[in-house]
């Protein structure tokens, strides 16, 4: 099974809920652990990684090895079960053949937990699992058609569909966060705001690909509230973790830009949306809001200020 490090104390409070988060060193997962602390959980990690967030017990294992993880819940009995661990390289994900691994580890994970009795499973899922064909008029709502246009949306509808009609049949409590564009310090190089702070440091020309295309970008440490709050929460089924507001991309990097006195940078670098690329991609995120509770973030330019001012 792997070692057990504990990471707040070796005393751990069996009184207390008990949650298990898988890809709690990724970069949403370390922004998860402390909210899910100040909720009242004992949280629970697993993985071949230690996380850097807030924990009280680490326990290292493979999740594709089903005897290991079979023997974490064994021992954990967590209460609820977060399960963020997917493939992640930028770049490479969207039609990587290591999505179908996951459906078949998730799957595996979700029987393991009806095994051991765990009351609440929340799955992550993605804004690529809607139909954008449309060009993305309005705001997407949880209701609304599926029909991913790439493997790693195909692969996390498949998932959602089947946990839900699985954890139904079973009488578990289940729920599935669908993350829309995130941003923040530790985000994976090549991203809008971290390649656009690369090239600003650099005295560069920001060079920004579709920089007219409207976004929803949410602050990554206030992604992991919400998810933190979905967990605690009875709310089922598909929720859009969002902030709900239309931003354009080249609007981002002028605000940056701006914070760094170099708005000179950011100009006829700017080209036209790929083909197939949707203009539009903004959640509507009134059942975030409303049945989960979660407040509406800072501002757009009082996160990246807060942001640029951090790093």
């Amino acid at each position: 099974m792997g070692g057990i490090e504990h990471g707040l104390s070796s005393e751990l409070d069996m009184s207390a809920p008990r949650i298990l988060v898988t890809g709690a060193s990724g970069f949403v997962g370390n922004h998860v652990l402390a909210p899910l602390k100040a909720r009242g959980f004992t949280v629970h990690t697993i993985g071949r990684r230690r996380p850097k967030g807030l924990f009280d017990a680490h326990h290292a294992a493979d999740l594709m090895n089903d005897a290991a993880v079979d023997a974490v819940l064994a021992a954990v009995r967590p209460s609820h079960v977060l399960h963020l661990a997917w493939y992640a390289e930028h770049g490479r994900f969207w039609s990587a053949p290591e999505n179908l691994d996951w459906i078949s580890t998730t799957f595996t994970l979700a029987h393991l937990a009806q095994r051991h009795r765990v009351r609440r499973f929340i799955g992550i899922g993605t804004c690529a699992e809607y139909d954008w064909s449309d060009g993305g008029p309005g705001y997407r709502h949880e209701d609304d058609v599926i029909a991913p246009a790439t493997l790693y949306g195909r692969a996390k509808a498949v998932a959602h569909v089947a946990l839900t009609r699985f954890f139904a049949d079973e009488g578990m409590d289940f729920a599935w966060g669908r993350l829309f564009q995130l941003f923040g310090a530790d985000e994976p190089a090549g991203k809008l705001v971290s390649s656009t702070l690369a090239s600003l440091r650099l005295a560069q020309p920001v060079a920004l690909r579709s920089g007219e295309a409207v976004r929803d970008y949410l602050p990554v440490e206030e992604a992991g509230r919400a998810l933190a709050a979905l967990a605690a929460s009875n709310v089922c089924g598909a929720v859009n973790i969002a902030s709900g507001e239309a931003v354009r991309i080249r609007d981002i990097a002028e605000i940056l830009a701006a914070l760094a006195g170099r708005v000179d940078l950011i100009g006829s670098s700017l080209t036209d949306l790929a083909p197939g690329e949707p203009p539009r991609m903004v959640a509507d995120a009134s059942r975030l809001r409303l049945e989960v509770g979660v407040a509406s973030p800072p501002s757009l330019r009082e996160s990246l200020k807060r942001l640029y001012e951090a790093i």
